[in-house]
């Protein structure tokens, strides 16, 4: 009896230290692994550190004895403190809050350290404590801090460099100007063969270089957003007229012919700007002469059939443009070259026509401007056709017509006196998304990227965001994680979030919802898909 007493001891002994040993095992390993880790780990409870791994010592620049004699606070930066405090208290007291917090620490020896903590919940004997890991992310903030700077004067000087540009192009502008005028004055009086030839080459040189300058400070007036443009009476027979009497002259020389085809279906007087139409239709002919030797050029004009006219006014109309030619035709590969500054398609043909390669990328950019686009259709052998799209207002609109097929779609619900804030740093979006707002009634602010809109937001009363996702200096995923914040933070309201993006995989369709935001729109969208989000928030 007491042998097996003995026996049953001496097992319960033997377990006892074997379980002993596995817990030390397991502590070592786990305080192994703490310690290897190289973000700062820590516990505070009853507002003490009662915790803290080698790697936040060595960020602290405490001890782990001094660190337990001192509270968290006073590791914190003085413009963190109110954060910090006011984040530590709510998750004590169980409300919700952001998964992360960037805060200023400093160190034992006064340096300032730029920081984010991840932390939760445990219970830890009894009481709550927080548990959670500390990230420098001092070098990222200078990181980021250096690249806004470099955008910046990248911007500045992209902007210097065209404003000197436009202003030298100006002043030797004005020099040709003169020295043409004295060139036609002086054909006018008697001169003998020999200076009638020296005159010619003064006047072909001084207009082609002045085609070269005007070029340049279009370039340059494109690159520096000066470009306005102007909303006036216009007619396209007009404007077909006026280019090919311009250039009647040189395809006479050539035996070629010129011709113009309107279609009856475009309005007689329509809204726009005629001299940056008639500056496209010019350059697309001139390009079309010197390539063509046989046959001739045609310009056609007629209203394109867009399916979603919702991104453009209710007077707007869209014309395409084509100017078509019997040449020698570009090839697929030279096409791609085609619209790219200071691009030819060729080396030889800048040796044979000259020019600066610029005059279909001013086309390109002035075409945009008017909501519109360019391209090409060629083959090696069989011509050209180059095309542009324009919108023009037509005056004689004044409310949008109505069709069967329009009666049979839903009514959207009203929504004037709802405030909107649009986040988009592309300008055309920018156009035609609060053109659709506006449209249906909307007051609508515009905020070229997250950083701009969160400012906005605010300082300001929305009633719903739209928010593009890539942006620069702040993207619409931190925005809006920065807009829950003050919005918990200042217990106001959660507004209602759509994100506008490209991006629809389930991965990143959980990465929005993840940061905050309420619904996605795909881009591109249409304006009723649009609205009918809207309409269905019930705002």
């Amino acid at each position: 009896m007491l042998l097996n007493k003995t026996t049953e001891i001496t097992e319960q002994k033997i377990l006892l230290e074997k379980t002993l040993a596995e817990l030390r095992e397991s502590e070592r390993k786990y305080k192994t692994l703490i310690e290897s880790i190289q973000d700062g780990i820590y516990i505070i409870q009853d507002e003490r550190i009662i915790f803290a791994n080698e790697a936040f010592c060595e960020l602290s620049e405490y001890t782990y004895g001094e660190l337990c004699d001192i509270g968290p606070k006073e590791i914190v930066a003085p413009e963190s403190l109110r954060a910090f405090s006011l984040y530590y208290s709510k998750q004590i007291r169980g409300e919700d809050v952001p998964a992360s917090l960037e805060f200023r620490l400093i160190t034992k020896t006064g340096k300032r350290i730029d920081v984010t903590a991840y932390s939760g919940l445990v219970n830890l004997h009894g009481k709550i404590a927080t548990i959670g890991t500390l990230k420098n992310v001092t070098k990222q903030k200078v990181y980021e801090k250096e690249l806004i700077k470099s955008k910046e004067e990248a911007e500045k000087a992209t902007l210097s460099k065209s404003m000197f540009i436009a202003g030298v192009s100006h002043e030797i502008r004005n020099h040709m100007n003169s020295i043409i005028g004295i060139s036609d004055v002086l054909a006018e009086t008697s001169l003998t063969v020999e200076q009638k030839d020296f005159l010619d080459v003064i006047q072909v040189s001084g207009n082609n270089l002045l085609n070269i300058i005007n070029e340049i400070l279009d370039f340059s007036k494109i690159e520096a957003g000066q470009i306005i443009l102007e909303k006036e009476n216009l007619s396209i027979t007009k404007l077909f007229q006026d280019a090919i009497s311009l250039h009647e002259y040189s395809a006479k020389k050539k035996n070629l012919y010129l011709k113009a085809v309107v279609s009856d279906r475009i309005p007689d007087r329509l809204l726009g700007d005629p001299t940056r139409l008639s500056q496209i239709l010019v350059n697309l002919v001139s390009n079309a002469l010197k390539f063509t030797d046989t046959g001739g050029i045609t310009l056609y004009a007629d209203i394109l059939e867009d399916k979603d006219i919702s991104t453009q006014e209710s007077n707007d109309v869209l014309i395409k443009f084509r100017v078509v030619d019997t040449g020698i035709g570009i090839s697929k590969l030279s096409q791609a070259k085609l619209f790219k500054p200071f691009s030819q398609t060729h080396a030889a043909v800048q040796r044979k026509m000259g020019g600066t390669g610029l005059g279909l990328v001013i086309c390109k950019n002035l075409a945009a401007l008017m909501n519109g686009e360019v391209g090409i259709d060629s083959e090696v052998g069989e011509g050209s056709s180059f095309w542009f799209t324009v919108s023009l207002v037509n005056p004689e609109i004044t409310v949008k017509k109505t069709s069967k097929d329009d009666n049979n779609k839903p009514k959207m619900k009203d929504f004037n006196g709802k405030k909107v804030l649009l986040v988009e740093d592309n300008l055309l979006n920018q156009h035609l998304t609060s053109k659709i707002l506006i449209k249906e009634g909307y007051a609508t602010d515009i905020a070229e990227n997250g950083k701009v809109g969160l400012d906005l937001f605010m300082n300001n009363s929305y009633d719903l965001i739209l928010m593009d996702i890539q942006m620069p200096v702040m993207d619409g995923i931190q925005a809006t994680r920065l807009i829950r914040k003050y919005e918990k933070e200042n217990n106001k309201k959660k507004i209602k979030i759509i994100a506008v993006t490209a991006h629809t995989k389930d991965g990143e369709r959980q990465k929005l919802f993840n940061a905050g935001l309420d619904m996605y729109l795909s881009k591109p969208f249409k304006s009723e898909e649009l609205i009918g989000m809207i309409a269905g928030l019930e705002l």
